[in-house]
């Protein structure tokens, strides 16, 4: 097993011998065999457990084992307990998915704290059949039939050389203690009922069929490399990106073969699930302005593109006084204000990003907020107010562009679309005697 294991890391270069790994240890069989042989290759390891607290006292004693284990072999250990049932219900999500995404993002977090390279988990060969199954039956398309990678950015799998009864083998010869998770005996879950239902049924059919999916899959791996690599091509041709969001360009992409097909690898990776990614597609050609959401992106189809950002979870107040005394504001945009008394030489500066307004004219202190049905302004070098969804026509903002609009506000006057337009009522004339000139240095998504 040790000179399998060493062959698996090396054939598959999933580190090297300076680097830093963080190992996901249960307190399973698994994960205890793993970390014995990590151990015995002498690679500089730390030991991450987390307490779920799914199994009361179960999970304390969990704890335990892992603990003394891995101070026996003199390796730092760390420990981090969930309220995982709470964390599940907050964010709508089954407990074995809650319990997944608390591990990943502590691990991801201690090898930023710790200044490591990787973390590893404990999956082998049965878990790829079983992943394998999972996957297919929720549509996954085919990147969720390749099977358990190797390694994937910083997380490893080296255990991926070896079926279950070889561990358990191991660990009886080597004496590895290690605890029973009697949950992974019921099939109240998803992936034990393929393990306890599905799979011994295929068993009975053909006893090596575990062996000939492991190669079948090898196979699908090698497929989906140049699958991939098309997949990139199309988009590489559809796709820009546009400060904070992306842009996909609809003509372009009902142009491709299987236009679905590059819809779904794009947007999938952004949490959308399959059946809105349909939906999506299907309205490309209807009237623009329709909205979609994953739980991470917003997207809108727009006139000529697909605007796809980020969701922002940002709670500001609906209207935001600021003190220009202050120098500068931060939030919801960053604004630089510098006050200036008039004269010849100073040149009038109005752009999209820094603009002159007559001090004595302003009402302080000003006022940020977004923008409402029925606001208007006088644009600069205009004798006549204008609504401001009108000047967002002229101007072809998106939906998106417009939701990232802020005003500036003297009183109840619009003095600034910022980064856009200031109100002809404010500018600077040669009656000015003091100047605020403020500047825009960036903008939040």
């Amino acid at each position: 097993m040790i000179v399998r294991f060493r062959k698996y890391i090396k054939e598959n270069k999933l580190f090297d011998p300076s680097d830093k790994i963080v190992l996901s240890v249960s307190g399973g069989i698994d994960s205890m065999v793993m970390l014995f042989l990590f151990n015995k290759m002498g690679v500089n390891i730390a030991v991450a457990h987390c307490n779920f607290g799914l199994r009361g006292d179960d999970s304390n004693k969990d704890e335990t084992l892992v603990q003394e284990y891995a101070e026996g072999m003199k390796v730092p250990f760390y420990v981090k307990r969930f309220n995982t049932r709470q964390f599940a219900t907050e964010n709508k999500m089954s407990i074995q998915m809650a319990a997944r995404k608390l591990r990943i993002d502590w691990c991801e977090s201690l090898l930023v704290e710790l200044k490591f390279n990787y973390y590893a988990t404990a999956h082998h060969l049965n878990d790829q059949t079983e992943t394998f199954f999972i996957n297919l039956f929720r549509g996954t398309g085919l990147s969720g039939i390749h099977g358990i990678l190797p390694k994937r950015e910083n997380l490893l799998h080296p255990m991926m050389f070896a079926w279950k009864n070889e561990i358990i083998r191991f660990a009886r010869i080597k004496r590895i203690p290690y605890r029973l998770d009697k949950s992974n005996l019921t099939t109240d879950y998803e992936r034990n009922a393929f393990r306890h239902k599905v799979i011994p049924v295929l068993k009975e059919i053909n006893a090596g069929f575990e062996k000939t999916l492991s190669e079948s899959i090898s196979h699908f791996r090698q497929a989906e490399i140049l699958y991939q690599q098309r997949i990139e091509e199309g988009l590489k041709s559809i796709v820009h990106a546009d400060k904070s969001q992306l842009m996909v360009n609809i003509a372009k992409l009902l142009q491709l073969d299987q236009s679905l097909t590059y819809l779904f690898e794009l947007l999938s990776k952004l949490n959308f699930n399959r059946k809105t990614i349909s939906n999506i597609h299907d309205e490309l050609k209807s009237q623009s302005g329709k909205q979609f959401q994953s739980p991470s992106h917003q997207l809108i189809i727009d006139r000529n593109f697909i605007i796809i950002r980020e969701r922002t979870n940002k709670n500001l107040p609906d209207v935001i006084e600021i003190n220009i005394k202050n120098g500068e504001v931060r939030e919801p945009v960053h604004l630089v204000f510098q006050q200036l008394n008039a004269s010849p030489e100073i040149s009038c500066k109005q752009g999209s990003d820094i603009s002159m307004f007559d001090y004595d004219k302003l009402e302080f202190p000003l006022r940020i907020r977004k923008w409402r049905k029925g606001d208007y302004f006088y644009p600069l070098g205009m004798g006549n107010r204008k609504l401001l969804s009108d000047f967002f026509i002229d101007k072809k903002l998106s939906l998106f562009d417009k939701e990232r609009v802020w005003l500036l506000l003297s009183g109840s006057d619009i003095i600034w679309v910022i980064g856009h337009r200031i109100d002809d009522r404010y500018k600077i004339t040669s009656q000015t005697q003091k100047i605020l000139q403020i500047e825009l240095t960036e903008t939040e998504s």
